[in-house]
């Protein structure tokens, strides 16, 4: 946490925005089944910088939705489509 997000706190557009990006990239790689992380990463150039991507990341491998291998190949591990 840095003094600069404290002061200045996220507005609800950027959170829904965050949410609405990390859903995208999620299903993205669910689709896939395997992406490469740079490929995914050059789609969002623009839209976010190197750390949100990194964060994002970490919330989906958190999550227990992505692992990404040594050779940062990201590879879905949560529940198939449609799967209960």
């Amino acid at each position: 946490m840095t003094i600069d997000s404290i002061l200045n706190p996220p507005t609800k557009a950027q959170i829904l925005a965050a949410y609405e990006m990390t859903f995208a990239v999620a299903e993205t790689i669910r689709e896939a089944g395997e992406v490469p992380s740079g490929t995914v990463y050059a789609a969002l150039i623009g839209r976010v910088d190197l750390e949100g991507y990194n964060g994002l990341l970490r919330n989906l491998k958190n999550a227990g939705l992505v692992e990404e291998t040594p050779a940062h190949l990201l590879r879905w591990v949560g529940p198939l489509k449609g799967a209960r």
